[in-house]
């Protein structure tokens, strides 16, 4: 049941980003209010922990400082890439980010590597061949037989967006791979160190938001973007303090959890960007999905 709300939150939250153009939500606002929803909800449901938790905070205080940077940094990049790129196109090209927390939960997670039988390895390879021909897109030409990007994006922007989400997206889930090791060794995870990094997130960006209003004062949040903020926020809290229940269910082994997740995201979020958004899926697309499938079935087997 964790696994599967895990999956739900995430979908939301792509579907949040996909929806934003809609109704005229600036992005980088509205993860902002997102992100001290995520502080506040933290606050009122573990509130009652707080003197017996805090002191704990010495030990990973660094790692939420770093991580909080880097959910905001790769948050915005996701709603960019999700709203110029599209839904489908955008999640699978960011699930490949599963390749290095995999890899190196295998490396550096006790007990791992000794889980992994062919059929999960079988599993894992065919997890990669799954999610390249799911995000493939073939370039439309134009009149005078120029080639461009299907939303009428430059190749550079095409594959340069997909790719820091793919990086950082991977980074971030190793390291909370690794505090989830290493700072709390399979019990569950210190409630203050999810709030902290969420807070140290929204203070980064209310920071880099305080300097944009000083230039440009429209660019100060607007109602929607409170509201669509609290949308984005409440999944988003949920989901990571749901990934670190899951993994500690798991022993930690990211070899496993990330790519049925990932993989379970792009089956999600394909088919909700076809049938709710009109994005068209191609054969190579369909074949994608049905070897997402398979590898699911591989890995739990």
């Amino acid at each position: 049941m964790f696994f599967v709300l895990w999956v739900l939150a995430t979908v939301w939250m792509f579907v949040c980003f996909r929806l934003f153009e809609r109704y005229q939500v600036r992005t980088f606002q509205a993860i902002v209010a997102n992100y001290w929803v995520c502080a506040l909800l933290g606050f009122s449901l573990k509130s009652a922990y707080f003197s017996s938790h805090v002191a704990d905070s010495v030990r990973w205080g660094s790692w939420a400082l770093v991580l909080g940077g880097l959910f905001i940094s790769t948050f915005y990049l996701t709603g960019l890439a999700t709203k110029h790129l599209g839904l489908a196109v955008v999640t699978l090209a960011s699930k490949l980010s599963f390749i290095l927390p995999s890899l190196l939960s295998l490396w550096l997670i006790p007990n791992a590597l000794a889980s992994m039988t062919l059929l999960k390895w079988l599993g894992l390879g065919l997890g990669f061949v799954a999610v390249f021909c799911s995000v493939y897109q073939p370039k439309k030409t134009d009149e005078q037989g120029a080639s461009e990007h299907p939303n009428g994006k430059s190749s550079v922007y095409n594959w340069l967006l997909p790719l820091l989400v793919f990086v950082l997206g991977g980074i971030i889930d190793s390291l909370l791979n690794i505090a989830n090791e290493r700072f709390f060794e399979g019990q569950e995870a210190n409630p203050f160190f999810v709030i902290g990094i969420f807070s140290v997130a929204g203070l980064c960006g209310s920071l880099v938001l305080l300097w944009q209003v000083l230039k440009d004062k429209k660019t100060w949040l607007r109602p929607q973007e409170y509201l669509w903020g609290a949308l984005l926020g409440i999944p988003n809290y949920f989901s990571v303090e749901l990934m670190l229940l899951v993994l500690k269910d798991y022993n930690n082994n990211g070899a496993l959890v990330f790519p049925i997740y990932n993989l379970s995201i792009i089956a999600s979020s394909a088919c909700l960007g076809a049938f709710f958004f009109k994005e068209k899926l191609g054969k190579l697309n369909l074949l994608g999905l049905f070897l997402a499938g398979v590898t699911i079935l591989l890995m739990l087997w």
